[in-house]
């Protein structure tokens, strides 16, 4: 029977827009993963991770992303088991409209 330590769960990954609605911002925690365990892959409408934990097997997942990117002008950071991908949308949503809420 598997023990509790022979899994990884992998935690809750975000997704959100940028301050200025021009770029996708993907952050996935990832603990007990190296950078060079790792591998980013942006596509249009998605981003791929392949990483291997320590003293673990090889994972792969895949996440859609609710808008186009632009993988070619993506970016991304790994730092204290931290991913950061920041995609350029490829039609930026511009500033939305502020409601007066009423009772």
């Amino acid at each position: 029977m598997a023990r509790m330590k022979d899994y990884y769960v992998i935690p809750e990954h975000h997704i959100f827009l940028s301050d200025d609605r021009t770029e996708l911002v993907f952050e996935q925690h990832l603990p007990d993963v190296r950078r060079e365990q790792m591998s980013v892959e942006v596509l249009e409408q998605s981003i791929c991770l392949e990483f291997q934990p320590e003293d673990g097997v090889p994972l792969s997942r895949c996440y859609g992303l609710p808008y186009d990117v632009v993988p070619s002008e993506s970016r991304g950071s790994f730092s204290d088991g931290r991913l950061e991908v920041r995609a350029k949308l490829k039609e930026p949503l511009g500033l939305g409209k502020r409601l007066d809420l009423i009772q």
